[in-house]
């Protein structure tokens, strides 16, 4: 693991918690 994450990597993370939380559809 990198200190510094990709875009990538925070892109993933950001579609993974979105899907996990239904936060994002309201």
């Amino acid at each position: 693991m990198t200190d510094q994450p990709s875009s990538s990597d925070f892109i993933q993370a950001s579609r993974v918690l979105k899907v996990k939380s239904p936060l994002g559809e309201d």
